[in-house]
């Protein structure tokens, strides 16, 4: 069992790609806006919440930091080599294509201020 401990990684890990959340414990007195937002993320990705009392927070959890908030998660799924470049090869064509609009809109502003001195 992998732990995440706080509502800031909790919220992380649901959003996470590259991990399973199991469950997410949340101690049962928190309230408040990131207990709601988490519980309903959650819910969206049909992922089990379980309200508990805090000292079983606290056997959970590795620390102390965890704020009421743990999630029991899968290891992390790491990617293959050939998908990384796949990635920066796709990447670095963008930012070729982007290169290149650039140029465009730089000669574009060039001719129009030249046209505007020829005018003027």
């Amino acid at each position: 069992m992998g732990l995440v401990e706080g509502s800031i990684a909790v919220k992380a890990v649901i959003n996470s790609k590259y991990r399973i959340v199991n469950k997410i414990y949340i101690n049962k007195e928190k309230k408040g806006s990131d207990v709601a937002f988490i519980v309903n993320q959650a819910q969206k990705k049909k992922i089990k919440v379980e309200k508990v009392d805090q000292e079983i927070i606290n056997q959970i959890a590795n620390g102390k930091t965890h704020g009421g908030l743990v999630a029991d998660v899968s290891e992390r799924k790491t990617q293959s080599i050939v998908a990384l470049l796949k990635k920066i090869n796709h990447l670095s064509y963008c930012w070729k294509v982007w290169k290149i609009v650039l140029i465009w809109v730089i000669f574009l502003e060039l001719y129009m201020l030249l046209v505007v001195m020829v005018l003027s």
